[in-house]
């Protein structure tokens, strides 16, 4: 069973940021975002979702800024809101592949950005 990281130093709450790396949920946490999940590659598997489900109603998207990222994200957010998730998606600015290359103002400023999922599909 792959699992989610770091889960042991999860701030459970509402909502769970959710990143493809672990150098990225690290850097999230540094950061002061303790609930900055890694989700270990592009997709999500169901123990994945089942955790997700026992410990938050909401999930924010910040997947890596490239085509694999990209598609994830497309196919995550009708996977989690089957799942009765408010989903979220950060898109990061374009000069930066990854939540790595921000530094804590941008990390604020881009997650603060975060639109639904239904905005995102009615291109609001």
């Amino acid at each position: 069973i792959r699992s989610l990281f770091p889960l042991d130093h999860f701030d459970r709450g509402e909502r769970a940021y959710l990143v493809e790396g672990p150098l990225d949920a690290m850097w999230l946490h540094q950061h002061g975002h303790a609930s900055a999940l890694a989700t270990l590659g592009s997709n999500i598997t169901r123990q994945q979702i089942d955790w997700l489900r026992g410990n938050v109603t909401a999930v924010t998207l910040v997947f890596d800024n490239d085509e694999v990222g990209w598609r994830a994200t497309d196919q995550l957010i009708g996977r989690l809101s089957q799942h009765g998730f408010h989903v979220s998606v950060v898109r990061l600015p374009s000069h930066v592949k990854d939540v790595q290359e921000l530094s804590a103002d941008e990390i604020e400023q881009a997650l603060s950005g975060a639109r639904s999922a239904l905005e995102l599909k009615l291109g609001v």
